[in-house]
């Protein structure tokens, strides 16, 4: 350095405002070194950051952010450089303390500046994420989470540049926490649904549209909110359940069920013949397996119980459907089934009652039904039932 300054002319040493004519060109040379520096700099980041992060996923969002990014962080190498290169000029003593303490609080601007363009890239790249789940938990979890973030950044970012000035913030620090335990207590219980909506989200244990039952109610889920969840009731009230609550009770998803029992008994009377029962049950049975919604590998159906005033019969099926409607309409076409067999076979469904028997009058038919068909008739007549069925199914 001394030897090119050597080589100067004379009348570049010529002081004006108290520093030397070199001096001022060479501050110049500097701030035009420094913006060159940053326009290629930012230019060569972005090029070998777009080439290899295009390897991965949401490149559209990164490339939306990454000059917002790229720039602040240009700008603060070639800052640098032109720094270090500052002490090359020799500059007095009062102006590089000067250019100190501006370099000192512009740092924390442009670090501060980064960290809250990162926090909304961040934020972009989760709300994508929380797109492609089934969840609608999560997409408004997300942006509560990128404004939090932000205010932790801002938060910090402040705390930074007020130490840059040389101020104490110790105070403010004791100040800022005993105002947020006030505030922390005055609020713990929108903080505990937060906690109760990060618990759902993670947990997931029921979305939009899934029939829940909880503390003694049930309902549709109709919007799983930031504070609440609301359940539309079956009698078309509306449920605000806070998600803190909601996160510590047992929660029953009757939607995610992937088959809805049936469990019923079928009483028929006691005068209907065993071999008659026998050919209603297998009929039964077959109803299970030729109906269009039915689980087919699993189902029970016997003879269970000698009732009172019945012998009951135990069905025990399961339908595969998407929601009640269709399982209302699968629980009606096979008791409709159920019915029509009966009748064609002649059984008789019984009810509670009593039967007084008294001698048959002379001339009187008995109300008794008489059964004198063999098993194989009653094996025939179900045949012909499910040809006929059939035959419907077909029209």
């Amino acid at each position: 350095m001394d030897t090119i300054l050597s080589h100067l002319p004379d009348f570049l040493y010529t002081s004006f405002l108290g520093l030397e004519l070199w001096k001022f060109i060479g501050i110049f040379s500097l701030v035009i070194f420094g913006l060159l520096f940053y326009v290629l700099l930012k230019k060569i980041l972005s090029s070998y950051i777009v080439r290899i992060l295009s390897r991965f996923r949401y490149t559209s969002i990164i490339n939306r952010y990454l000059g917002k990014v790229i720039g602040p962080i240009s700008f603060l190498i070639s800052l640098w450089l032109a720094y270090n290169l500052l002490y090359l000029l020799d500059l007095p003593e009062g102006l590089i303390s000067w250019i100190d303490s501006f370099s000192d609080v512009l740092l924390p601007f442009i670090v501060t500046l980064i960290a809250y363009r990162l926090s909304d890239l961040l934020t972009d790249i989760f709300s994508k994420v929380a797109s492609k789940t089934e969840t609608t938990v999560d997409d408004k979890l997300v942006p509560l989470v990128g404004k939090a973030l932000k205010f932790v950044v801002l938060v910090l970012g402040s705390f930074y540049i007020i130490e840059s000035f040389g101020i104490d913030y110790t105070p403010l620090l004791a100040a800022s926490s005993v105002g947020g335990l006030a505030l922390a207590l005055a609020a713990q219980d929108t903080f505990k649904n937060l906690f109760g909506s990060i618990t759902i989200f993670s947990d997931k244990p029921f979305d939009v549209g899934d029939w829940i039952m909880f503390d003694g109610e049930e309902g549709t889920v109709e919007e799983v909110g930031i504070r609440s969840t609301r359940v539309r009731t079956f009698y078309n009230s509306l449920i605000s359940i806070p998600n803190g609550r909601i996160s510590d009770m047992v929660v029953d998803n009757m939607g995610r069920r992937r088959y809805r029992r049936y469990k019923t008994m079928i009483s028929v009377t006691y005068d209907t013949p065993p071999e008659l029962l026998e050919t209603y049950i297998a009929g039964l049975n077959k109803l299970v397996s030729t109906h269009p919604t039915t689980r087919k590998d699993y189902h029970e159906i016997y003879l269970n119980n000698f009732a009172a005033s019945s012998l009951d019969i135990l069905v025990y099926i399961f339908f595969e459907v998407k929601d009640w409607s269709e399982e209302l309409k699968s629980r009606q076409e096979y008791m409709l089934g159920a019915i029509k067999l009966a009748d064609r076979l002649g059984i008789r469904f019984a009810f509670p009652s009593q039967t007084l028997h008294i001698e048959e009058f002379p001339g009187k038919e008995s109300l008794t039904p008489t059964h004198t068909k063999s098993k194989g008739e009653y094996e025939d007549d179900v045949d012909d039932f499910f040809r006929e069925l059939d035959k419907k199914k077909d029209i």
